[in-house]
């Protein structure tokens, strides 16, 4: 379970479609040690894959990188996908050249609604999309527990038990 905001994994790889798959197991596999629900970490998966998707859409060059940067909150997991791409546009920070385009804002769309908090940039040089999800289980969870642990104990006015007495 995480404890400080300072946790973060870290991740490179080529900027390949192939590799989506890979970055959904690693974010699910971080958020099930996150203790994520088994919706949440469908939610979670679906999110990467599409933001992965929006990524590199925007991405050119042999060169070109897909780091992916996992950063364990108290509250949630923040995953920042981010890719460096070689361009001759010089315009500076632009949303997502294309955006009007279905299938990326159905994409955008679909993220919006599973993640509490989506965020992107991009320019002739670089990608970046941050997604959060907070963990919606950990409330109910710690409640659940508590009153557990509450109906569990033993009232003064119960007899002791065999041999304790």
């Amino acid at each position: 379970m995480v404890e400080t905001d300072h946790q973060q994994i870290q991740v490179e790889l080529p900027t390949q479609p192939e590799f989506v798959r890979l970055v959904r197991l690693i974010v699910a596999g971080i958020g099930n040690s996150m203790r994520f629900n088994v919706d949440e970490l469908e939610d979670l998966k679906l999110a990467v894959g599409e933001a992965c998707y929006q990524v590199l859409q925007s991405t050119s060059g042999e060169r070109a990188r897909l780091r992916i940067v996992a950063r364990l909150k108290v509250d949630g997991l923040e995953i920042e996908l981010f890719t460096t791409h070689e361009s001759d546009d010089e315009e500076g920070l632009y949303a997502f050249p294309g955006l009007e385009l279905t299938d990326r804002r159905l994409g955008l769309t679909l993220m919006k609604q599973i993640v509490d908090e989506i965020s992107f940039t991009s320019n002739s040089r670089s990608t970046s999309l941050k997604i959060f999800k907070r963990r919606r289980a950990a409330a109910s969870r710690t409640r659940s527990a508590a009153g557990a642990t509450g109906a569990s104990r033993a009232r003064p006015s119960d007899p002791a038990p065999p041999g304790c007495g």
